[in-house]
């Protein structure tokens, strides 16, 4: 059924549309080298993305940075993980009680700037510092969750498709399958079992 399928709307994870990635921003591509400062390492790389913008975030950054008590001239490397996490993908509601600070994150942000802004010049800059990431639903499997969760022998859908045939042919052939559910099954398992 096209519930099975990807390639209809019925079966493709609604995240990623059935293409199992979703093209994000990279935090490796936004932040090549963690050696460097907040200042030097991130808020001076966002000039890439021109004027207007690397004064805004880099303005944005550091208002975000001093309401959390964090140096720009702190290492990147150096930073708190929960601090690095909350600057690039947003603060969670107790840091924001915390610091006293509202920050959907900078890699959030160049997100929806990216894919709101009609300026293909902003665009192919933002999309340098993207790539096609594992979709964060269906981890690379293209379906709906509720799909991946039907499952034949402990296995789903995507675990069957991702077998090798000598994987496949004991999996099928030792399948525990009685009374009605071997009738209704009789067809489809011969149909894989002569291909």
């Amino acid at each position: 059924p096209r519930i099975f399928s990807f390639n209809s709307p019925y079966g493709a994870c609604p995240t990623c549309v059935g293409l199992g990635t979703k093209t994000e921003i990279d935090e490796d591509l936004l932040i090549p080298d963690r050696t460097l400062s907040l200042e030097d390492g991130l808020i001076k790389t966002l000039w890439r993305l021109g004027h207007a913008y690397a004064i805004w975030y880099g303005k944005a950054i550091r208002r975000f940075c001093a309401s959390a008590k964090l140096s720009t001239q702190t290492p990147i490397n150096k930073v708190p993980k929960d601090m690095l996490k909350a600057l690039l993908n947003g603060v969670s509601s107790k840091q924001e009680e915390d610091w006293g600070v509202t920050w959907k994150g900078l890699a959030v942000s160049l997100n929806e700037r990216f894919h709101a802004t009609e300026n293909e010049n902003i665009k192919t800059r933002i999309l340098e510092l993207m790539s096609d990431q594992a979709c964060p639903d269906c981890n690379r499997a293209r379906l709906r969750p509720e799909v991946l969760a039907v499952k034949v022998n402990a296995k789903s859908i995507n675990d069957i498709v991702s077998m090798t045939i000598v994987e496949a042919v004991p999996f099928f052939s030792k399948l525990p399958i009685s009374g009605e559910k071997e009738i209704i099954a009789a067809p489809i398992l011969k149909e894989i079992r002569e291909r």
